[in-house]
């Protein structure tokens, strides 16, 4: 007999079936009916609990205010600075409050005094002093006001009610009981027979919950925040029924359908009874194979015992099952890979500060997640016409080189675009002479909510497969969890930028020319090597602005610090703006000679070409200098620094537009000499 007969011949016996399908379907609507006006009422309960908070917050921030009018009636000053005055003050000011602290203008909690909680029999009462100083407490409603008291001191009284049983007798009944559970912890509840703190466990019952409480047993319930912003999981009301599940239990069916069900079922488990050793016993070897795959474990073959449809699926499982095993390893490995990319990318994401390393774990993470065989992170350049290759894996290295404009290629069009490419797909751009030329690819842009950063592109794929939409999703989410990474490295790097450069010259600041000078006399002290100091001042300055305006001054001094930087070594000579219209140099490793040959160079190229746009009135400039040099003329920085500054007020007296050494001066101290 066939396994289609012998199917044909099951259905028949269990034609009562449809009779069962009826009876859950009764039985269902009647506890789905009860249990609906129960989510109603526990729900209604629940909802009181935020506005019950709000309430006593708005008591305890009234109560404190009469606390302050007090604490100003008894002239008490010296609760902000004494302690005892402190307890005295907290232990009489509270009155109806349940807590009431006294804290310092910094925050010190000088005094405390509170009434014991209503929570559970074996609940730790928290402590009041470390209360009050949470934002948002979780066994508390609190309020704080700023006091300022006579004599000037100050500080602040904060005061508030326990979240306790007073907290829920203050609920609507209705009929139900309410719990106070804070991480997870039932601390206080509304019904005598909870005595004792437990942790509820939920389960799901349509819109309700199920749980079974200690000394009360099965209930129904909802539960939610207390306070808006702060998880139920930290801290929230449970509202429960054990009523409730008792009338979603219970079944209006009537006694006859009861019988026929009690019946049907008796039949049903019988023809089961006969027909496992002649049907289900392969289908069971089946489902307890496919189970342990399910499970992540490795299943043996099963015995194929006739050929007939049963035997042909067998046979068919254990080819698939073959095929499994095979690719299992492989599956495993890709993986672990990919979740120990996306590891490196979240920590990295979460602590770098290096644009480079982050971009790069970027690229990794993608390439790894896809099975790319090469991929590139291009950046906007600063003239945002552009683009600028910053990471690759597996292009050609002459692609560094290119700064392909927006537009072009295919992470030239995703930049224009702001619109991913998926390759092969319809009206794909060509790629640019700088990208693979790979039959399958994946662009997606890299942009934060306000701008473009820049374009994420993967070329080619290890398999046969191309590209496909789950891919380019992949990508997409990578691409946006990097767009916040890019972002916030970027606006560190500019506020770290900003914050030692001089914002109307673009030089190093004050700040950042006393760290470097630090560092290169401690180089210099190392390694015995000789360090110059220029300083530099502009010639009758005043006179520019009283004559021209400050914006032909700013202009000036913009454009004497360009002349003054390119007299100098890029990236080993350091020129800052020490102040107005005076400037530093630092020169590592140049003797004072040497010195003396970059300042006169600096003097002469600003005396010599007068200043202005076109269309400006031409203005001639002329500058001071004054030279040291270390260790000759100081070994600190600030010596160094001052004879420099004696050096230039002496070219100043001898009649500016001129350098002067510190070797020239009189090595008694000299009064500065005014500017006009």
């Amino acid at each position: 007999m066939s396994l289609r007969a012998r199917l044909t011949v099951a259905f028949v016996l269990v034609l009562a079936l449809p009779l069962v399908v009826v009876m859950v379907l009764v039985r269902g609507s009647v506890g789905g009916d009860a249990k609906e006006r129960a989510a109603v009422r526990l729900r209604g309960v629940e909802a009181a609990a935020p506005s019950l908070y709000r309430t006593l917050q708005a008591r305890a921030a009234d109560r404190v205010r009469s606390a302050t009018t007090l604490l100003a009636r008894r002239s008490s000053a010296g609760a902000f600075t004494d302690p005892e005055a402190a307890q005295r003050f907290a232990r009489t000011g509270r009155d109806s409050l349940d807590m009431l602290a006294v804290r310092s203008a910094s925050g010190v909690v000088l005094g405390v005094d509170a009434s014991p909680p209503r929570f559970l029999r074996g609940v730790r009462t928290p402590d009041p002093a470390t209360i009050v100083r949470q934002t948002t407490p979780t066994t508390a409603a609190i309020a704080d006001v700023v006091v300022t008291a006579e004599r000037g001191a100050s500080g602040s009284l904060t005061g508030g009610f326990w979240l306790d049983r007073s907290f829920l007798d203050a609920m609507p009944a209705q009929g139900t009981g309410t719990l106070i559970v804070v991480d997870g912890l039932a601390v206080a509840s509304s019904d005598e027979q909870i005595t004792a703190p437990f942790r509820p466990v939920f389960h799901a019952d349509g819109s309700l919950l199920a749980a079974r409480f200690p000394g009360i047993g099965d209930v129904v319930a909802v539960r939610g925040p207390v306070v808006q912003g702060l998880s139920s999981n930290r801290l929230s009301v449970v509202a429960y029924s054990a009523r409730a599940l008792a009338l979603g239990r219970a079944s209006s069916l009537t006694t006859a359908l009861w019988v026929v069900l009690i019946v049907t079922l008796l039949l049903g488990g019988l023809v089961a009874w006969l027909l496992a050793r002649v049907i289900t016993r392969p289908l069971q070897d089946m489902s307890q194979a496919a189970s342990a795959i399910a499970r992540g474990g490795v299943a043996g073959g099963l015995d194929v015992k006739s050929p007939d449809e049963m035997g042909q699926l067998a046979t068919a499982f254990n080819e698939v099952l073959g095929t499994m095993n095979e690719r299992l390893a492989d599956l495993q490995q890709s993986r672990d890979q990919v979740r120990r990319s996306v590891e490196r990318m979240g920590e990295v994401l979460r602590s770098t500060h290096d644009l480079s390393k982050l971009l790069s774990v970027v690229l990794e993470t993608a390439i790894t997640a896809v099975g790319a065989r090469a991929g590139a992170i291009w950046l906007i350049a600063p003239s945002r016409a552009e683009l600028a290759l910053r990471v690759a894996r597996g292009l050609d290295a002459k692609a560094a080189d290119i700064r392909p404009p927006i537009g072009d290629g295919i992470a030239g069009t995703v930049a224009q675009t702001r619109k991913p490419i998926l390759i092969p797909g319809a009206d794909a751009p060509a790629p640019g002479r700088w990208e693979p030329r790979e039959p399958t690819v994946i662009a997606v842009p890299i942009e934060s909510e306000t701008q473009l950063i820049g374009v994420l592109a993967l070329y080619g794929r290890g398999i046969p497969q191309p590209f496909d939409a789950l891919d380019l999703d992949t990508v997409r989410s990578l691409a946006r969890q990097a767009a916040v990474g890019i972002e916030n490295v970027l606006l560190h790097q500019e506020a770290q930028r900003l914050s030692i450069t001089d914002g109307l010259t673009s030089l190093w600041n004050y700040r950042y020319m006393n760290m470097r000078l630090a560092q290169e006399v401690e180089r210099a002290i190392r390694f015995s090597r000789a360090l110059s100091v220029l300083v530099i001042d502009i010639d009758h300055f005043k006179q520019i602005n009283d004559r021209f305006g400050h914006q032909r001054g700013d202009a000036i001094l913009a454009e004497l610090a360009n002349r003054a930087v390119s007299e100098t070594r890029g990236q080993v000579d350091t020129v800052a703006r020490y102040g107005g219209e005076e400037f530093v140099l630092i020169l590592p490793e140049t003797p004072l000679e040497g010195g003396l040959v970059v300042a006169d160079k600096i003097r002469e190229s600003i005396a010599t070409k007068p200043f202005g746009a076109s269309g400006e009135e031409p203005i001639t400039v002329t500058v001071s200098i004054g030279v040291s040099c270390f260790p000759k003329h100081g070994t600190k920085p600030q010596m160094l620094i001052r004879a420099a500054d004696q050096a230039l007020y002496e070219a100043k007296g001898r009649g500016r537009n001129r350098v002067v050494s510190a070797d020239e001066l009189d090595l008694a101290e000299k009064p500065h000499l005014a500017d006009d």
